[in-house]
């Protein structure tokens, strides 16, 4: 049992071990998180809802998502392997349930528990990698949320060639289900996504759970306390941000489609081109993280997110171009946040929970906002509350940057 998991207590091979095995159930992790978007339209239909009913699938997943968050604070009292071992377990369960029930009602639990577990497995893995090397984290916490990316890029492209809907030619000998259209049958696509889920929890478990780094304590060591009000400032700067993403991730396919900007066959992509911007967005950040202050890449990051929106906003024609900016400009909000709290707080599973749990509700209320907009007003209000809620961020990013004016550059 590995006691301390400082870098300097860990072989290699054990410090590799753990990067795969984090970084693999992160890339699955991206995998239901995306699934969600190019599936809602197909689920609707599958399931006689309109798109406002479906929402409330989102929601109810979003407030598992809440409690799940919660929940993560047991990795400070329960070793942390197991729990996300259960967390991906959950997830694959809940998948498998969504492809069988044909009723609508009783998928509000399923998604309840799918979302539960992505929050348990959310806040488990970020507090877990931060024990195993918690030196210079924000480059290691930048390239497992790209392995996120990875898989929430991946997750519509494989919808698409099970479905049989947008089918890659280079693919089309190895489509498994032959459906006229994705929106025909998503069934197939949830029992192969529950699949890949099972291999990840052997990665895992093989290994023992990490311990947090413990400082000795003496009479130079002062005590920290916990900065409330950073604590607050950062969980709102979250919220708001989980908000805009998921509100985007899950949204822009219906958008694209009730205003004909694009086709069910090409549409489905267009959530893949926003998470695979994502993911080289984290990775072009690894090395710009080293380099450049938080206050600079936020700032950057949050102007150009802001610009992609008012492109696509402006010039309708241009959804692609939008999409690609949004994604490639929000790659790094969060992990470069994150590693910015690292460096200013003592982490714990229970404020890493903190965090969490304000971002699950702004998973909860905006992207239901979205949805029950849509039956009300119509489409154009993502749009809308995109710029709210971007607007909101520039708004916390002042006050954090006025709290702390002096962010570290390797945060």
């Amino acid at each position: 049992m590995i006691k301390q998991s400082h870098l300097h207590c860990l072989k290699l091979e054990t410090f590799m071990a753990y990067i795969i095995a984090y970084f693999t159930a992160f890339t699955v992790f991206g995998i239901s998180i995306s699934s969600v978007g190019p599936t809602l339209p197909g689920l609707a239909a599958q399931l006689s809802v309109t798109l406002g009913g479906i929402s409330f699938l989102v929601a109810s997943r979003s407030i598992g998502r809440v409690v799940g968050t919660f929940a993560g604070r047991g990795v400070d009292r329960f070793p942390g392997n197991p729990i996300i071992a259960g967390a991906l377990l959950g997830i694959s369960l809940a998948m498998m349930l969504t492809a069988v029930l044909p009723v609508f009602y009783l998928l509000i639990p399923v998604w309840f528990l799918m979302g539960f577990s992505e929050g348990l497995m959310d806040v488990s893995v970020n507090t877990m990698m931060i024990w195993v090397h918690k030196e210079k984290i924000g480059a290691l916490l930048l390239a497992m949320h790209a392995c996120f990316g990875v898989g929430a890029f991946l997750a519509p492209v494989i919808i698409a060639q099970v479905t049989g809907d947008g089918i890659l030619p280079v693919m089309s000998p190895f489509n498994l289900f032959q459906f006229p259209t994705q929106l025909a049958a998503v069934s197939p696509a949830y029992l192969v996504l529950a699949m890949l889920y099972i291999p990840v929890v052997l990665l895992v478990l093989r290994l023992p759970s990490p311990k947090p780094h413990k400082v000795e304590a003496d009479e130079t060591t002062p005590v920290q306390s916990i900065n409330m009000r950073l604590v607050l400032l950062l969980t709102l700067f979250f919220t708001i941000y989980v908000a805009a993403e998921a509100s985007m991730s899950n949204w822009i396919f219906a958008y694209a489609l009730g205003r004909n900007l694009t086709t069910q066959t090409t549409g489905i992509y267009l959530v893949s081109v926003f998470w695979g911007m994502i993911t080289v967005g984290r990775l072009l950040a690894v090395p710009i993280a080293a380099r450049f202050h938080p206050r600079t890449i936020l700032l950057t990051a949050l102007v150009g997110t802001f610009a992609s929106l008012l492109l696509m906003t402006i010039f309708p024609n241009l959804l692609w171009v939008g999409v690609f900016g949004m994604g490639l400009f929000m790659a790094a909000v969060f992990p470069t946040t994150m590693a910015f709290a690292e460096q200013r707080l003592m982490i714990t599973g229970k404020i890493t929970s903190t965090f969490y749990i304000g971002a699950g509700f702004g998973a909860i209320i905006f992207p239901w906002l979205v949805g029950v907009s849509f039956d009300l007003i119509g489409v154009e209000m993502l749009l809308v509350i995109e710029a709210i809620l971007l607007t909101g961020l520039f708004v916390v990013y002042r006050m954090l940057t006025r709290h702390d004016a002096t962010l570290s550059p390797q945060a």
